[in-house]
């Protein structure tokens, strides 16, 4: 993989992640052993503002993507919950007078959310979320192409209980993101900055704890 020069990322992302961690189980202490495990499919949309005086990288992109998740509460009867996903996605991408590029790619996202509506057979939840990216692109020509993001943004989702260790989950998500490309053509680099607006739709089911139960 190239480097990519990322200057809008001043505070590593470990460290983001541990403070957002920490945060929910201070908020929640007394059921740090609740959660579950999951896997999800995604459908992903975005348009992206590369352009300057010299290149125009304008860019519409749909991928699909599968992962991971880990969620601290599900269906128990509490206020707050912290939800990670890993995954990998695959798609294409349109640029504005060019051929379409193969897009590939791994995503890290993290989400505090705040349950609107909860009972023993669902959960709404929505809150603020923080992902990271890396796509690297199969385009025409002698060019290695490496994207990265950090974006931000809401998401709003629901689980549904099927029985007392097994739930599905859907969620929405909105992201407005931070993008830096680095272009090496011929042994020369090139780094272009720009912003990118992404709607993701995810699918998933998740495999619960044992504490991780409605109190009835």
């Amino acid at each position: 993989m190239k480097r990519v020069v990322c200057r809008a990322m001043n505070v590593p992302l470990w460290r983001i992640a541990l403070s957002i961690a920490l945060l929910v189980l201070v908020l929640e202490p007394g059921t740090a052993w609740a959660g579950g495990y999951g896997a999800y499919l995604e459908t992903e949309f975005s348009e992206a503002e590369l352009t300057d005086d010299r290149l125009d990288r304008d860019f519409n992109a749909k991928l699909g993507g599968l992962g991971m998740l880990w969620d601290s509460h599900i269906a128990a009867d509490n206020l707050l919950n912290y939800r990670l996903g890993v995954g990998y996605r695959l798609g294409r991408r349109s640029i504005h007078r060019q051929d379409n590029e193969t897009v590939n790619g791994f995503i890290f996202d993290q989400t505090i959310g705040v349950s609107l509506l909860r009972s023993s057979r669902f959960r709404v939840w929505a809150g603020p979320s923080v992902r990271f990216n890396v796509d690297w692109y199969s385009s025409q020509g002698d060019l290695d192409i490496v994207d990265v993001g950090i974006g931000f943004g809401p998401r709003i989702g629901a689980n549904y209980h099927l029985t007392d260790r097994l739930s599905l989950t859907s969620s929405l998500s909105f992201h407005y993101a931070f993008l830096s490309e680095n272009i090496e053509n011929s042994g020369s680099n090139q780094t272009y900055e720009g912003s990118q607006y992404i709607v993701g739709l995810r699918l998933g089911v998740f495999w619960r704890g044992e504490y991780d139960n409605w109190d009835e």
